[in-house]
């Protein structure tokens, strides 16, 4: 059986993301894409070395991946990231400077089950593949492979250890490596 080597999401999901062949919201998110000072926001201290820090382009991006897996749909995933985003900005006294983007995936994963999920997911390739796992480990892979947050970040949302996070993916890439074999 091959080694599945697990790629980056964002690399896989750009393209090929939905059948109908959508697979970036940006225009769906003006006030956060004009804001210039959260653009280059830096990430928290605990920022993964060697990799450049998230801009809020990237969380937003991310959480809608991150939801459109969940649901399998694209409408779904946007409608649960503006409910996301609206919170999270009224949370922070309608300053972006203040929002805590760690957050929006603390409040996907939190109301995981709220979000509708699609019979027939809308999606293709690896995001098809991602969507059919089991819970925890969907959740787990696809924000780690995300590559936005630190595992420690990612371990505290779910509310593991690193250990756990990490057998987790262990078990979803192995599970990947069934699907594909």
């Amino acid at each position: 059986m091959p080694t599945l080597v697990a790629p980056r999401i964002t690399d896989l999901l750009i393209t090929d993301y939905f059948k109908d062949g959508s697979s970036r919201p940006e225009s769906s998110y003006p006030v956060l894409l004009t804001s210039s000072s959260c653009l280059n926001s830096s990430h928290s201290s605990d920022s993964m070395p060697g990799l450049n820090a998230p801009t809020a382009y990237d969380y937003v991006q991310g959480l809608y991946r991150l939801l459109a897996i969940q649901a399998g749909s694209s409408s779904a995933a946007e409608s649960a990231v503006k409910e996301i985003f609206i919170q999270a900005f009224e949370d922070a006294g309608k300053q972006l400077e203040r929002l805590d983007f760690d957050g929006l995936f603390r409040t996907a994963f939190l109301n995981g089950d709220s979000y509708p999920r699609k019979a027939e997911p809308e999606l293709n390739g690896w995001a098809r593949k991602l969507h059919q796992l089991p819970e925890p480990e969907r959740f787990s892979i696809t924000l780690f492979c995300l590559e936005i947050l630190p595992p420690a970040t990612i371990a505290e949302i779910t509310g593991t250890t690193i250990d756990t996070l990490a057998e987790r993916v262990a078990k979803a890439r192995k599970e990947l490596n069934f699907q594909l074999s």
